[in-house]
Order: C-alpha cells, then sequence, then structure tokens
C-alpha cells in the first residue's frame, strides 16, 4: 500500500507538469503547468509528506533503518 501511495503521490505530482495534454511538451503548457504546481504546492504536498510522515513514524519509531526491517521498493520509492 505504501508503495502505490508513492506511486499516487509521483503521478499528482508529474501532472501539475502537463496539465492541458499529458503527451504535449512542458514548453506548451508552460503557464497552465505553472499555475498547476503552484496549486499543488499549497494545497497537497503538505498532505502528502504529512501522510508519509505518520508511515514512516509508525514503521520505524525510532527512526533508524528501513520501513520493514530490511530495504523494500517502498523504503526506495519513500527515501529516493
Amino acid at each position: 500500500a505504501i508503495t502505490l501511495n508513492a506511486n499516487d503521490f509521483v503521478a499528482e505530482g508529474r501532472a501539475c507538469f502537463h496539465p492541458v495534454d499529458n503527451k504535449a511538451s512542458y514548453k506548451d503548457q508552460k503557464k497552465e503547468a505553472d499555475e498547476a504546481s503552484k496549486k499543488f504546492a499549497q494545497e497537497r504536498l503538505l498532505v502528502w509528506l504529512g501522510h508519509f510522515e505518520k508511515v514512516v513514524k509508525k514503521l520505524r519509531p525510532g527512526g533508524d533503518g528501513p520501513l520493514f526491517g530490511k530495504m523494500t521498493y517502498a523504503d526506495f520509492m519513500l527515501f529516493h
């Protein structure tokens, strides 16, 4: 579930750079992308970071080491 959440976070952030057409270049939609990026930063970024902070604190109360005791895809995605 953590890996899926991280994928959703990346996808939502990436969508800011292509808000009009996912296949068009950023340059062709820069004005809209700037607006979408600002909105994401103001409304969603802290929500996502707060969610991941809660997950990490729950799974790693001491704050050290991988989330599940060994390195997983979730660790890689969250801390990359």
